[in-house]
């Protein structure tokens, strides 16, 4: 059984629909209740994106988010693994290593509207979870919507397109919260004199891409 996501909310016996651009997979936890520690991040993530005071979005939170195992980029895209459903890496290929693409306001200054620049990241999908949001004023044009979040744990890359350049890794920064639109495709991993080499062959195909104000 799959559980497909788009717009709007539909329930059958063999789908759920929430989001147009995201297939989820099981496995799938119904009543799964995230740690403190993930609720900072997810709280943190609203924060960021809508500017609501954390205290506010922590009462406004829904105590059970289901979880789910994998995720598959519709219109043919790649499917995603969680690294937690991943049983072994030694035992078998693991798909839970993605690219995101972001369109972020340049860094140079601007006297006109601000010019977005492309830059690219890439990590390992930890954990998806369904946050229905309340039908709650506070939450504006996203009041009583149900947004698919990723945990995800960002590579050291510098910005660099594994596409046309080789590009390593050796560390990763701390796990963060977003949304799992930004999530383009599955990449593969090398290990060579002790650093990751990303294998991204996804050059020239269509992406997601999020948009940071």
């Amino acid at each position: 059984m799959c559980y497909v996501a788009c717009q709007p909310f539909i329930f059958t016996h063999t789908c759920i629909c929430i989001d147009p651009l995201s297939i989820l997979r099981v496995p799938y936890q119904k009543h799964y209740v995230p740690s403190q520690d993930i609720l900072r991040k997810i709280i943190s993530y609203f924060h960021l994106v809508t500017g609501i005071p954390k205290n506010r979005i922590k009462q406004s939170l829904p105590e059970v988010m289901p979880k789910w195992g994998k995720v598959r980029v519709a219109n043919g895209g790649d499917s995603i693994r969680c690294a937690s459903s991943t049983r072994s890496e030694e035992l078998e290929r693991n798909s839970s290593y993605y690219e995101i693409e972001v369109s972020l306001p340049s860094k140079k200054r601007q006297k006109t509207a601000p010019i977005f620049q492309r830059e690219l990241f890439y990590g390992k999908l930890e954990m998806i979870l369904v946050c229905q949001l309340p039908q709650d004023e506070m939450w504006g044009t996203i009041a009583g919507t149900t947004r698919i979040l990723a945990l995800i744990t960002p590579c050291v890359t510098g910005g660099k397109d594994a596409s046309v350049e080789i590009t390593k890794y050796q560390t990763t920064t701390t796990s963060i919260i977003t949304d799992i639109q930004t999530i383009s495709c599955v990449v593969g991993r090398v290990l060579t004199r002790g650093k990751w080499g990303i294998i991204d062959r996804s050059g020239g195909l269509v992406k997601t891409e999020f948009i940071v104000g």
